[in-house]
């Protein structure tokens, strides 16, 4: 609050406490001052004793007995060793260097480098295919009915994977800078011939569907104990925080129920304490009316024998109202364990009620909600193919004949 006031945001207080309410187990509610709302972020419990990627140096370390054995080998057949050879030596796949002729039936698209190259390295473009497709997802029960649009990315290793789409990638979006032409001072790898025959493309595109059928399904989570489903794209802890409100009303109407089955049990317990003190009351007036009696009972028995006057009668109802007075207490006692009992009872009753309501609390927050992860496979004959192109990947190869992505593939 102090801060937005120094910012002078507006400060929503209701909405600020619901949130705060939903944030479970390392989940954190972060202000920055840069940003116009409050940020919520998942840590997650990481501790990893392996060593980090390799570095350039370590890379050259490992390479370095490679590169003395070609060098030795080269040096038979030719003194100066062309660094270009080295690489193709190491990476045989980027031999070529002319751009290939492929079909005019047949789409082309050049990944632009998302990133420029290290001077003195060689840049190759590298062949994959690129599918852009639209998916169509329905479920009734989950209220879904959306189009979705995917691209997918394989990429090219010694061989020809029998399953391309299997070995693709799914690329977020955003991240594909596409171009009809290559950029300047590029050569190219070997093409295989499947990727310049017309007729393949037709049969990648045919198994792209049943792929996408079968294993790109759209990943929803369902509650049962709140009746809700998440939207299409969230993750399992944005669906638990979106369904906060959801969570507290049906936590209080349980509670209520709750408490309305305990309200009879408390309602006939009040009754009969109610009753029991009243009975201890009236036991108490009764034992303190019975020693007034047996006081003055006494009383006139020693001033009997004082005066000499019907001693043995007087000391007769001095008896009986010693007797009374005895069984009045005893009365008085065993009204006073009955109320206790009732009292003790009620108080086990209110534990109870309290311990069921402080379990119910923990039952229904975002974090102890069971979730199902449910698949929803997309209709096969709506699937829908934008583009399905053969894709030229750039890449950068240093010395050792490494080469380097200048795009960011998707793992």
């Amino acid at each position: 609050e102090g801060a937005a006031a120094q910012t002078g945001a507006r400060f929503d207080r209701g909405a600020m406490e619901q949130t705060l309410a939903a944030l479970g187990n390392r989940v954190f509610l972060m202000n920055n001052v840069h940003d116009h709302a409050p940020t919520i972020f998942q840590t997650r419990w990481a501790m990893s004793y392996l060593r980090g990627p390799l570095s350039r140096d370590q890379i050259q370390k490992l390479m370095e007995p490679r590169r003395q054995e070609l060098s030795q080998a080269g040096s038979q057949n030719t003194a100066d060793v062309d660094p270009v050879s080295s690489t193709h030596a190491i990476a045989p796949a980027l031999a070529e260097s002319s751009r290939p002729i492929v079909p005019n039936d047949i789409a082309e698209r050049f990944w632009l480098p998302s990133k420029p190259p290290l001077a003195g390295r060689t840049l190759v473009y590298h062949p994959g295919l690129l599918a852009t497709v639209s998916c169509h997802y329905v479920r009734v029960s989950a209220d879904l009915d959306t189009w979705v649009d995917r691209s997918l990315v394989y990429q090219l290793e010694r061989k020809l994977a029998n399953d391309v789409w299997l070995a693709a990638r799914e690329m977020p979006p955003g991240v594909l800078e596409l171009s009809g032409q290559p950029e300047d001072g590029y050569g190219f790898s070997e093409l295989p011939g499947e990727m310049l025959n017309s007729k393949q493309y037709k049969s990648w595109e045919k198994d792209l569907a049943d792929h996408l059928y079968r294993r790109v399904p759209a990943k929803l989570f369902q509650c049962d104990e709140i009746k809700k489903t998440s939207q299409l794209g969230q993750s399992e802890l944005d669906a638990r925080l979106s369904w906060g409100h959801e969570i507290r009303e049906l936590r209080d109407a349980e509670k209520e129920k709750l408490r309305a089955k305990y309200a009879g049990k408390l309602d006939s317990l009040e009754s009969k304490i109610r009753t029991a003190q009243q009975r201890l009351d009236r036991e108490r007036a009764q034992y303190d009316q019975q020693k007034w009696n047996t006081v003055l009972n006494v009383g006139q028995t020693l001033l009997g024998l004082l005066v000499g006057n019907k001693v043995r009668s007087r000391s007769a109802t001095a008896g009986r109202s010693l007797g009374r007075a005895a069984q009045e207490r005893s009365d008085t006692r065993l009204a006073n364990d009955q109320l206790e009992e009732l009292m003790n009872e009620r108080y086990k009753l209110e534990h109870e009620c309290d311990e069921e309501v402080n379990a119910l609390g923990e039952r229904y927050r975002p974090e102890s909600l069971t979730l199902e992860a449910i698949e929803v496979p997309c209709r096969k004959g709506d699937v829908k193919v934008n583009l399905l192109a053969l894709l030229w990947i750039p890449y950068e190869v240093d010395a050792s004949g490494i080469a380097s992505p200048l795009v960011a593939l998707a793992k």
